[in-house]
């Protein structure tokens, strides 16, 4: 070991150690030739030893040197420690001077400074950074900077922060921040540990920008606008010169000397002079101007010398000779040209009217024969008056612009519009219409005259009016030369006619509605609904008569928040009225009748009212209103006959209605006597449901029923019978209670079932049969003795998840007598579950396909695990998924199992 150890401190391997020994080892036995073995192995021994010794003395001097040498760097190291030591302390007192003075200097800046660590932490916040974010330092160190500014999480910052992070790139950007309405810039750069931000409040600067944009934008709008303008200005330059130059009447223009500037070519040809060579001569003084008196005009007279001194001078007459000699009459307007309160100029145009005062002569002569011949008009135009108005037809004269021109009474009482808003108006402009616009233009360029029958028209103006229909011509009327310059427009109303028709089939449907349900509710809703709309009319009211006040039943066209409330008699006065003489009472002004309340009438904003009783057995049951608020209207007797005979169905369809409910009430009180079963059956756990199909069908035939016997036996019971209502209801009664009093007697289940059919067969219709399955139930063996009677195969849920269906069948009861019935026997093993069903379970519609026998044991296999009592339930709810929530006829379910305490 010490050789080992002192290998290892003079750093020489010990293999080196060991091969050089054995390489004197093999000289010295290469010398000895023929010594024995043993001689060699001690001289060997004895070499080795000595060399050893050798190798261990230099290597104890290498290491006493090593160390010397050691020792004299630790000194030296010592001493540049303590020098180090000094200086870096030194440097720390730097350090920290200079801390202080960045602290110093970052406190001081007018920016914002903080500085955030690898976790998103505040590790430091200048005093400007506090202040910008309006926090204050405490609020801010060591906390996470997206819980202090959760807005900012997810917008520009974080994406630029994290960016520099994960980039180690300083990013630089300028964002809003809403919650403190500023601009800022950042600046953000990433170190080792964290993230330094830099940033400054730049929202003044951006407003700044902003007003710089906006003002540039309206700059450069103000200079396009003006280069628009200056554009404008050129082309309209343009125009007013082609204007100028096209005009016929003579144009001239002078300047504030009254000098001839400029002539339009018109005044250079009627004048005979060219301006541009005309030595700036006053070219009134060569026209020979005269008044149209023939008094020559002085050249201070003239419109022009005139319109040079301010004046404006339109259409003045005068006379001078044109380029032939001619005399010419004309007009002349001359007005002053001004320029910064001065007159600069005169434009003066002379229209020649001439031929226009000669023609006056005429047009005069012309008159005084329109006169006569307006006199022969207006006579014949009363002949024609007393015709349009002793025609019970609507007619009305219309120009070939469709403006009226005449019209008789019977066309302004039927148009809705007095007379003077109908004569100069546009037809289309009061009656809009494309078709007809259409067929009008097609008269008038045709010339070809249209007829008309019962077509229908809704008056826009007039709502409360409805679709009315009319039988109506149209006939061109034309001048000597063929053209079409008015026509003739005849109507006569056929309204009532057609609405007569339409009320008598709306009374069809409705009668056909009501009588289609016996509920009370549904009648009244669907009458008040489809009644209102058919009459027009724009609220339909049921009241009903409770002890001494109406109640407001059913409404249409009104709030609901109306419906509960009590009038008396004198608020519903005309409910009170109709009610007391079994008549109709139609108000066409509720503003001026006593037969209405006129303060509830304005409360409801209604106008006119027609309302009839509604009768059963000679006592008034409510009253049916119809209300118009647009307008009063004038009802008619069509609209009354089709109101009272409403009445009269709607009377009938709430006895049947009441007559019904009545037999209902008494089907359901058995109904529900015939389910009802006991809570509980010694030795048996059972479970059961009942749906009805629809609530108007709520009686129906199914029926089950469960009970005990003798001798730990119990008897299950269920069953459907075609049909539905009290009669049904009354079989279900014989057909359980007939089963349950043989099954007390004794008797196997078949011949219990065949005394049953023997019973119902003869004392029930011959069209009604009942499917059932009665079984008798051992609860102490399990042993369970059946007979189904054409009634759906039972199932049985094994503990195992196996599921049997019980295969003896025998035909239904109650269609023939003296039928033989099997029995068929099955075991119940603990756990198991007898599942009975009525029909309405497999005949389930799911889409295009019944729910079937074959999804139900898929359904009752995957039930587990489920207690009796719970299985109705659930099978039902699945039949209700399959099914959309719809059923087509009625569910009965009964599960049994053996009272064991085990479900599956």
């Amino acid at each position: 070991m010490w050789l080992f150890s002192c290998v290892r401190a003079a750093q020489v391997s010990f293999a080196q150690v060991i091969h050089c020994s054995w390489v004197k080892i093999w000289l010295i036995l290469k010398i000895s030739g023929s010594k024995s073995i043993k001689v060699q192995i001690q001289r060997r021994r004895t070499l080795e030893n000595v060399i050893l010794r050798q190798q261990l003395q230099q290597a104890r001097d290498e290491l006493e040197r090593r160390v010397e040498e050691h020792a004299a760097e630790l000194s030296r190291a010592k001493a540049l420690s303590e020098h180090e030591i000094a200086e870096r302390e030194a440097a720390v007192e730097e350090v920290k001077e200079s801390r202080r003075q960045v602290l110093d200097i970052l406190e001081s800046i007018t920016d914002a400074f903080l500085a955030l660590d690898t976790s998103w932490r505040f590790t430091y916040v200048n005093r400007n950074a506090a202040k910008f974010l309006g926090k204050k330092k405490e609020q801010l160190l060591f906390r996470y900077i997206w819980d202090v500014f959760p807005e900012a999480f997810g917008s520009t910052f974080s994406r630029e922060f994290e960016r520099a992070v994960e980039q180690k790139v300083p990013v630089m950007f300028e964002e809003f921040y809403p919650p403190l309405n500023k601009w800022f810039e950042v600046h953000a750069y990433p170190y080792k540990s964290g993230l330094t931000i830099y940033f400054r409040d730049v929202t003044v600067r951006k407003k700044i920008e902003k007003q710089h944009e906006q003002l540039l934008s309206q700059v450069k709008q103000q200079h396009r606008h003006a280069e628009k303008l200056a554009k404008e200005a050129k082309q309209r330059s343009s125009e007013l010169e082609a204007i100028f130059n096209a005009l016929a009447d003579p144009v001239i223009i002078y300047d504030a000397e009254g000098v001839l500037v400029r002539a339009n070519p018109a005044a250079v040809k009627a004048y005979g002079l060219d301006p541009v060579h005309a030595g700036r001569k006053a070219m009134a003084r060569s026209m020979r101007v005269r008044f149209s008196d023939g008094r020559a005009a002085g050249e201070e007279e003239l419109a022009s010398s005139r319109a040079l001194r301010g004046e404006h001078v339109i259409g003045e007459r005068f006379i001078y000779s044109d380029a032939t000699g001619k005399d010419v009459i004309a007009e002349v307007s001359s007005t002053p040209i001004v320029y910064d309160d001065k007159v600069v100029g005169v434009v003066s145009i002379w229209h020649d009217v001439t031929v226009r005062e000669q023609l006056l002569g005429q047009v005069e002569r012309q008159r005084q024969n329109a006169r006569e011949l307006a006199i022969a008009f207006e006579r014949e135009r009363d002949t024609l008056e007393t015709i349009m108005e002793n025609t019970n037809a609507q007619i009305a004269y219309l120009d070939a612009q469709f403006n009226f021109v005449l019209v008789n009474s019977a066309y302004e009482k039927g148009s809705g519009h007095a007379r003077a808003e109908l004569i100069g108006r546009n037809h289309f402009e009061l009656f809009p219409n494309a078709e007809n616009e259409a067929i009008f233009r097609r008269v008038r360029d045709t010339g070809e005259r249209v007829e008309f029958k019962a077509k229908p028209f809704e008056f826009v103006d007039q709502p409360w009016r409805g679709a009315t229909y009319w039988d109506w011509t149209l006939t061109p009327i034309k001048d000597t030369p063929g053209h079409v310059i008015g026509l003739v427009l005849s109507l006569v109303d056929v309204t009532d006619s057609i609405r007569a028709r339409q009320l008598s089939d709306a009374l069809n449907s409705i009668n056909a509605e009501i009588n289609s349900t016996l509920d009370f509710s549904e009648i009244m809703t669907r009458v008040v609904i489809d009644s209102a709309k058919n009459m027009g009319s724009e609220g339909g009211v049921v009241l009903l008569r409770e002890v001494d006040r109406w109640v407001v039943g059913y409404t249409y066209g009104f709030p609901p928040e109306i419906t509960g409330t009590k009038l008396t008699d004198d608020e519903a006065r005309h409910a009170t009225v109709a009610a007391s003489t079994g008549k109709p009472v139609a108000v066409d002004d509720t503003s001026n009748d006593e037969r209405v309340n006129r303060k509830v009438m304005e409360k409801y904003g209604t106008r006119s009212i027609l309302t009839v009783p509604l009768i059963v057995r000679h006592d008034v049951i409510g009253a049916l209103c119809f209300c118009y608020r647009s307008s009063s209207i004038s009802f008619t007797e069509t609209q009354i006959d089709f109101a009272n005979k409403l009445a009269t169905s709607v009377s009938l369809s709430l006895e049947n209605a009441r007559l019904y409910a009545a037999e209902r009430n008494i089907a359901d009180t058995l109904q529900e006597a015939l389910l009802i079963l006991p809570e509980q059956v010694d030795g048996v756990v059972f479970g059961h449901l009942y749906r009805s199909a629809t609530e108007a069908a709520k009686v129906g035939g199914d029926f089950y029923d469960i009970f005990e016997l003798e001798h730990d036996r119990v008897g299950i019971i269920i069953g459907d019978v075609s049909g539905k209502g009290l009669e049904a209801a009354a079989l279900t009664s014989i057909v359980k209670n007939t089963i349950k009093a043989h099954a007390y007697e004794g008797g196997t289940p078949a011949l219990i079932m065949a005394k049953a059919n023997d019973l119902v067969a003869k004392t029930s219709p011959a069209d009604i049969f009942v499917t059932v399955f009665f079984g008798i139930l051992d609860t102490k063996t399990g042993k369970l003795t059946y007979c189904s009677a054409g009634h759906p195969p039972a199932l049985i849920k094994r503990s195992t998840g196996h599921v049997d269906a019980l295969g003896t069948q025998s035909p239904v009861i109650g269609a023939f007598t003296m039928i033989n019935y099997a029995s068929g026997k099955v075991i119940l093993e603990t756990g198991d579950v007898l599942v009975l069903y009525t029909d309405g379970i497999i005949e389930a519609r799911c889409n295009r396909e019944f729910f079937g026998e074959k999804r139900l044991v898929e359904a009752v296999k995957a039930l587990r695990p489920t207690s009796p009592q719970e299985m109705p339930g659930a099978l039902f709810n699945e039949v209700m998924h399959c099914t959309g929530g719809k059923l087509s006829d009625d569910i009965a379910l009964l599960c049994v199992s053996l009272d064991r305490g085990v479900t599956v």
